[in-house]
């Protein structure tokens, strides 16, 4: 009944071609088929991510809450930023020789491939590092552990 109407209707606009009841329904049967390829492409798509990345996209803060930034005590700060394949690692920490190379260095040890970074002086003594990089395939990341790995590097870098 329902088809019936559509065909009168259509059939009722001026200069409209008449489609009959067959072409109707194989025009209706194609689009049915092409939406269940593109909802079954879709879901091969979110099948084929895993949930271990759905784990992994986070957003960790340092553990530093000291309200008192002009202490050295509180130093070295940072923060890592992870998003299902991508990493921010933003550092401020005291100068020291090497501390760049040391830094960019204990990032591609940790499975990471780094895109870019930056460095800006802070102070007198201080300095900011800011690495942008990607988890290595089959890699799994903890912004965590990465952080305290980072730490620990830093700590020992900066030691007098």
């Amino acid at each position: 009944m329902g088809l019936e109407k559509l065909i009168f209707f259509l059939s009722s606009i001026p200069l409209f071609v008449q489609l009959d009841e067959v072409l109707v329904v194989e025009n209706a049967t194609k689009y049915i088929k092409h939406l269940e390829e593109r909802v079954d492409s879709l879901e091969r798509r979110l099948d084929s991510t895993t949930g271990e990345e759905d784990e992994q996209s986070s957003v960790v803060l340092s553990e530093d809450t000291k309200s008192d930034s002009d202490s050295d005590s509180s130093l070295p700060r940072i923060l890592v930023y992870i998003s299902l394949r991508d990493v921010i690692i933003s550092i401020q920490c005291k100068n020291h020789k090497n501390i760049i190379w040391e830094t960019i260095s204990e990032v591609e040890k940790q499975q990471l491939s780094v895109i870019s970074f930056n460095t800006m002086s802070f102070g007198r003594a201080e300095l900011v590092i800011n690495i942008l990089a990607k988890i290595k395939e089959g890699a799994l990341i903890n912004a965590n552990d990465l952080r305290n790995d980072m730490r620990l590097v830093i700590l020992n870098l900066t030691e007098d």
